[in-house]
């Protein structure tokens, strides 16, 4: 028969620490990606203030990093309405508390910068 000792030894080093050690480092993989996330946001909406109508799509990407960090880089997306000419923008990472996102629209025949949002309309 085996002990209850033996049984509750087992249990802590077997499943416990490992589990623990599991959850601890999810903990902190998420937060340390949470942090990123926020300070790439907020580079974006500080680059967006530089960014101006009429510039060409490369200018624009120059201008706000695009390339500097390749996980919460702009995504480029498509509205299309009904009647209307589809809308193309890149829509970049906004903070958690932030209502509106920074994006940047833009002509797809001409790659020049039609409207910017820099979460502030």
């Amino acid at each position: 028969m085996i002990s209850n000792k033996i049984v509750i030894w087992c249990m802590k080093n077997i499943l416990l620490y490992p589990l623990a050690a599991v959850g601890a480092f999810s903990i902190i993989y998420t937060l340390t990606n949470a942090v990123q996330h926020q300070q790439a946001a907020k580079r974006y909406l500080t680059n967006c203030s530089n960014v101006r109508v009429g510039m060409t799509l490369a200018e624009a990407q120059k201008m706000m990093n695009y390339d500097d960090s390749p996980i919460y880089r702009g995504e480029i997306r498509t509205n299309l309405y009904s009647g209307l000419s589809p809308a193309y923008f890149i829509m970049y990472p906004t903070s958690i508390v932030s209502s509106e996102s920074v994006s940047i629209e833009f002509d797809p025949l001409t790659q020049r910068v039609t409207h910017v949002n820099c979460g502030k309309d």
